[in-house]
């Protein structure tokens, strides 16, 4: 990593005509530190090459910083950094204490104004100790209190192990990193985790048939409505040879009919493949090869743009008219062994890195998702569900 910090320079060097000791008044000077980080490397051969840099630096400890931002033909407006480091090593009471007695007894107090949104000092006496000062418009009260917890546990794991690679480094007190890593991972909830997703809205049609399932336009639907309209097509589905695991599109607009495709693709056990009607035709095809499809649930009036032999098209009406009656009028759920772990349907990402990739979704994942969604915002059987997203979308 590259990173650049402030750091303050005494400039009252000798070499300046020799005549420092007499010129009243501040010679310090902020000039920008420069250190690639790399995290495989030891912490002592970070520690040793920024001395090198610093005593290096030292030589131009009085260059303004308009010079630099001349060289380096930044806008003046532009800092160079934004945090700093200030190291002291002497103790300025006693120096003003050794100027006489008339200096013994008086106090002095350091009042230090963040000249930089963040600068952190050290000072030597009477022990090592830290100043932070920071500029509240840039930072509150508690990042910069997390910020001195963190650096000291830095520091500590600094010199404990100066040996140990920067990348090895913690920076997280013991009492944090149990918080990070177990409490707020300590998310273990009951949920039907030895149900498929379909066998969930299953339970819920069989103790609630009545109640409303869904509103499109005008049309209403009860839970067992839709119960029933999935299972005769998941049964027309068996009766073409669709079984676990395969793969099935659905190429429909937002309506009653998907909803009811997709539960009766879940109930035939295999895993659906969402394709939005807005998408490209290359696209399509793309997904239809990549995925392996076996048949499109689509629409007479969808069907057009779909693009030819790749795969078995099937419009929806064709089907609910098929000339195997048995199969067109059984509303009955299906018997089938299923379990949580088979896949549940394919969602593509949107390939803006290159090619878009199905990614694979258990039953298991669903049943999960559904439980939480419903106790964390407390749905109810009164309430109603605003179904935005494209059902092509996964968040």
């Amino acid at each position: 990593q590259d990173v650049v910090y402030g750091t303050t320079l005494a400039g009252r060097r000798t070499a300046l005509n020799g005549h420092t000791d007499t010129i009243i008044g501040p010679l310090i000077n902020v000039l920008p530190v420069r250190v690639l980080v790399d995290t495989e490397k030891p912490v002592s051969k970070l520690l040793s090459t920024l001395y090198d840099q610093l005593l290096i630096l030292k030589r131009y400890e009085h260059t303004p910083q308009s010079m630099i931002m001349e060289w380096l033909k930044r806008n003046p407006e532009d800092a160079l950094f934004v945090c700093c480091y200030n190291y002291t090593l002497y103790d300025w009471k006693s120096n003003f204490q050794a100027l006489g007695e008339a200096w013994l007894n008086r106090r002095g107090e350091l009042i230090q104004y963040p000249p930089y949104p963040f600068a952190l000092s050290v000072f030597e006496w009477p022990e090592i100790s830290l100043s932070l000062s920071y500029q509240r418009n840039f930072y509150d009260d508690h990042a910069m209190s997390e910020f001195l917890t963190e650096y000291h546990t830095l520091l500590h794991s600094m010199a404990s192990n100066p040996q140990s690679l920067i990348a090895d480094l913690s920076i997280l007190p013991e009492s944090q990193r149990k918080k990070i890593l177990y409490q707020w991972n300590d998310s273990k909830a009951d949920y039907p985790f030895e149900k498929c997703a379909h066998q969930i809205f299953e339970d819920n049609a069989r103790a609630h048939p009545n109640a409303l399932a869904l509103i499109s336009r005008d049309v209403h639907v009860t839970y067992q409505e839709l119960n029933q309209q999935a299972n005769s097509l998941a049964h027309r589905l068996r009766a073409l040879g669709i079984g676990s695991e395969m793969r099935v599109g659905i190429f429909l607009e937002r309506s009653i009919e998907m909803v009811a495709a997709i539960l009766a693709v879940l109930k035939s056990g295999a895993a659906y493949v969402p394709l939005d009607a807005e998408y490209p035709i290359d696209r399509l095809a793309y997904m239809l090869r990549d995925s392996d499809l076996k048949i499109i649930l689509t629409s007479e009036e969808l069907k057009e743009r779909l693009p030819d032999g790749i795969c078995e098209i099937a419009a929806l009406n064709r089907l609910k008219h098929s000339s195997i009656e048995h199969e067109r009028l059984n509303e009955e759920n299906l018997e089938l062994t299923l379990l949580p772990d088979q896949l549940a349907y394919v969602i593509y990402t949107s390939g803006s890195s290159g090619q878009p990739k199905g990614v694979m979704v258990p039953h298991r994942g669903i049943s999960n998702l559904i439980t939480y969604l419903a106790a964390r915002f407390e749905i109810r059987a009164e309430n109603r569900i605003l179904q935005f997203a494209p059902f092509s979308f996964d968040a």
